[in-house]
């Protein structure tokens, strides 16, 4: 997941290089003995478009496989964070192994939720920031045509790449109300004792 999210960094550091003078690009080139003049700004537009479209068709594979995996992680992750909770606060023998276990389970299974969450919020912010990052580019200088399909990719890019799971986006808010459902399952589960 942190390769997607360098990914998407990179993509975004490309875009915002777009609209360097071509005409500086090309006297440097010729200088060092490269005859062959640079692609036009367009055609260096079309061609990250199409790595875009790849890496967001690679995000959403990724997505598609490892879904079910993120689920069984999280909801098992879930039910050891209530249970060591549930087990430290009722901890009647004094056996320290047994305390630093429960303690042990409890960060494990906090982080491990945390984790994917945030990498998959991180992949989300990157992939948002790419629109930022073709804002920033030297369009203002450019012809019409380009202004104009500036504006269309402008608008794919508007809708960040999200992770899911099932229906639930993966972000730092699904780890925030997957903590207090496991709070309130410790209550309910305290109420019953």
């Amino acid at each position: 997941m942190y390769n997607y999210y360098f990914a998407y960094q990179i993509l975004g550091n490309r875009f915002q290089r777009l609209g360097v003078p071509i005409k500086e690009v090309n006297e440097r080139r010729q200088k060092n003995g490269e005859s062959k003049p640079r692609n036009s700004l367009a055609q260096h537009l079309i061609k990250l478009v199409k790595d875009h479209r790849n890496l967001s068709e690679t995000v959403q594979r990724f997505r598609h496989f490892f879904s079910p995996l993120f689920f069984a992680q999280i909801a098992t992750s879930s039910i050891s964070l209530c249970i060591s909770v549930y087990s430290l606060a009722y901890n009647s023998d004094q056996n320290l192994f047994r305390t630093v276990q429960l303690m042990v389970t409890l960060f494990y299974a906090t982080f491990d939720i945390y984790f994917v969450m945030f990498f998959a919020s991180e992949i989300s912010s990157s992939s948002g920031r790419v629109s930022f990052c073709l804002y920033e580019s030297n369009w203002i200088g450019q012809t019409e045509s380009y202004k104009k399909l500036l504006l269309i990719f402008c608008e794919v890019l508007k809708q960040p790449e999200e992770l899911k799971v099932l229906i639930y986006p993966m972000n730092l808010e699904t780890f925030s109300s997957i903590v207090n459902g496991s709070y309130s399952l410790f209550n309910l589960l305290k109420n019953f004792k």
